[in-house]
């Protein structure tokens, strides 16, 4: 049985190289990105090499990202919001039950993002949750999966 993968977007390397870390040793491949660009290589490239769940954090740069899209981005606050929207969302909806926001702006994102639009879509907080509720969550992700082979 493949393993399910994870498409990590997160900017940071401290937080990045330590998830990362904890979800192979939970039995995940994962795919790293630490930008947009680096996101949408590896989301454009996905029939090669498949993407199951994306773990998204929102506040990074928006270099890859049009300038139109950059504004909606609130100055980098909701970078990976944007990109999930434009990109992802659009080429496969059925990705919003399979996407985690994990990130220290959910309050921000909640009030700025209509609940319709966000609708599916799992929010872990870094500030205030553990590692322990991301990797429930992507358990759940991969049970929905399971149920569908």
């Amino acid at each position: 049985m493949r393993k399910m993968s994870v498409l990590l977007l997160e900017d940071r390397g401290a937080v990045s190289g330590p998830l990362t870390d904890v979800l192979v040793e939970k039995g995940f491949d994962v795919v790293s990105a630490f930008g947009v660009s680096d996101a949408q290589t590896a989301w454009s490239q996905r029939n090669d090499k498949p993407i199951d769940c994306l773990i998204v954090d929102l506040n990074m740069s928006p270099h890859g990202l049009s300038e139109e899209e950059y504004r909606k981005t609130r100055s980098g606050l909701l970078t990976g919001w944007v990109w999930l929207a434009n990109y992802v969302f659009i080429d496969e909806p059925k990705m919003k039950s399979r996407t985690i926001v994990f990130s220290d702006y959910l309050e921000d994102f909640i009030r700025v993002v209509d609940a319709q639009d966000r609708e599916g879509v799992l929010l872990v907080s870094k500030r205030f949750e553990s590692v322990e509720k991301l990797l429930r969550r992507l358990r759940e992700v991969e049970k929905s999966l399971e149920g569908k082979a």
